[in-house]
């Protein structure tokens, strides 16, 4: 018994033998799950690769805890995905754990909690924390009380999970250090004391990062014609280590030609270990937040925020804070922006699902052949791609409608391309944006339906008479 007795487990007299050999057995899987899930160890590991930028976030770091000295601190560690967040976080805990007797980093929360549970990972936590192996400690938080210790808290993507672990934050000794990551800045932002965005990169080591990886770490820099195209992907990339790392995997030992292809793919294709961590992501939003994060990467690009909220059904902060919280999109000059590999991976997506249309190819295909189109949210269509007559069809799920000409919005001599048959239902119920250069019809169908309308514009079109008759339009 000698070895329970090491792990904090006795058998009492009266004690049903049975019983304890089952918690003996359920105890050493989670030491084994524990092992497996750690590599034997509570996050403390040697990082074999040069982190690019970390000096000086890790000195900002310090500076913020140094001023809590002697006073629980609560850090955030927040930012896009691929950021460095995690990386941050255990180098950090790799200079800081030996400060305390008591330390811990707990790495992929969001995932160990789905595969074990919240009970497994809270038991996890507790006997690092305690040094004690009892998984029925009855005075933990008693025994907490007494200890200042150091935790990381990495990858958490949900507020249920910081309540799991933390909970009312009552067992926590004065003097203790908590580092919480999260690509979800809203699920601590009153709850920290100080909150840390990762910056990306700056252009001299974003170049430093995508060469180590492209060319190798022993390498020459790079010739003159390698060294003009590094600086185009160091360019789409903005200064993430993650997507700079993996386009440098993925072209490390080609040849010229096969970085001219790269580049020119850019914009149409991701890597696919950018895709998985993007993906991750993704799969976190609602579908109200998925079907924002999708528009915007189609649609709404760089559009006014009023604009885009009012498209999206969203006129308070919604939508649109919940993904420039989570660092999807961001807000500048108050427009609504997105990252180019998140833009790639957006219409990616999109282009899978057929709901959201722009490619020209694509469109005429599916109006030629009166293919299904009744699911199609969006349609962006440029008349300057266009060769043939095309006849429009029903969309009752339509939502965005723009047909352009990207070479010019005065071009209007030539004969209409898009035809509109009269009779065509064209109820619209969900349509916010109907944008028609050249329209053919002298009036909207008589089944038009208006209640959700933003945005009408018919330029350089037939209309004589917008509609028959008084329709509802929405209010914005």
């Amino acid at each position: 018994m000698s070895i329970c007795g090491n792990m904090g487990m006795t058998l009492k007299k009266d004690g049903d033998e049975g019983v304890f050999i089952d918690s003996i057995i359920e105890f050493v899987k989670d030491l084994l799950i524990d092992t497996i899930s750690t590599g034997g160890n509570t996050g403390k590991e040697e990082l074999d690769e040069p982190l690019y930028g970390m000096k000086q976030c890790l000195e900002k770091l310090e500076e913020k805890l140094d001023a809590w000295n002697g006073k629980t601190c609560i850090v955030g560690v927040v930012g896009m995905p691929g950021i460095g967040k995690t990386a941050l976080a255990k180098s950090f805990y790799n200079r800081w754990e030996k400060q305390f007797a008591y330390s811990m980093c707990l790495a992929d929360v969001s995932k160990m909690l789905n595969e074990h549970g919240p009970n497994w990972l809270q038991m996890r936590l507790l006997r690092e924390l305690l040094k004690d192996t009892h998984p029925l400690h009855q005075i933990w938080k008693d025994e907490l009380l007494k200890r200042k210790f150091f935790v990381v808290l990495d990858d958490v993507n949900g507020k249920e999970q910081i309540e799991y672990l933390l909970g009312n934050l009552d067992w926590i000794k004065e003097g203790s250090k908590i580092v919480i990551t999260t690509s979800d800045k809203s699920l601590v932002q009153n709850l920290v004391n100080y909150t840390f965005v990762v910056p990306i990169l700056n252009d001299e080591d974003g170049l430093k990062c995508f060469t180590y990886h492209a060319f190798g770490p022993n390498n020459p820099p790079p010739e003159e014609n390698y060294l003009r195209l590094s600086r185009k992907i160091l360019d789409y990339a903005k200064g993430n280590p993650l997507f700079l790392k993996e386009l440098g995997v993925e072209l490390l030992g080609k040849e010229e030609e096969d970085w001219e292809k790269r580049v020119g793919t850019l914009t149409q294709s991701s890597s696919p270990k950018i895709q998985d961590a993007l993906s991750k992501r993704y799969l976190e939003l609602s579908e109200k937040q998925k079907d924002a994060f999708l528009d915007i990467a189609c649609f709404f690009r760089s559009k006014t925020t009023s604009y885009v909220r009012c498209m999206l059904d969203s006129c308070d902060s919604g939508v649109i804070g919940d993904l420039t919280d989570r660092f999807l999109i961001s807000i500048s000059g108050g427009r609504v922006e997105m990252h180019d590999v998140l833009y790639t991976f957006g219409k990616e997506l999109a282009s899978r699902v057929q709901c959201r249309l722009w490619n020209h190819k694509k469109i005429v295909r599916m109006l030629k052949y009166k293919s299904e189109m009744e699911n199609v949210r969006g349609v962006y269509l440029d008349m300057s791609e266009v060769k043939e007559k095309m006849s429009f069809t029903s969309m009752r799920s339509l939502r965005y409608l723009k047909i352009y000409s990207s070479i010019c919005p005065m071009e209007c001599k030539a004969d209409q391309i898009i035809v509109v048959a009269e009779g065509l239902q064209f109820t619209l119920a969900e349509v916010r944006c109907l944008d028609w250069l050249r329209f053919s019809l002298d009036k909207l169908p008589l089944d038009f339906n208006a209640k959700n309308l933003v945005n009408l514009s018919l330029p350089y079109s037939s209309i004589k008479q917008v509609w028959e008759g008084v329709k509802v339009i929405r209010q914005t």
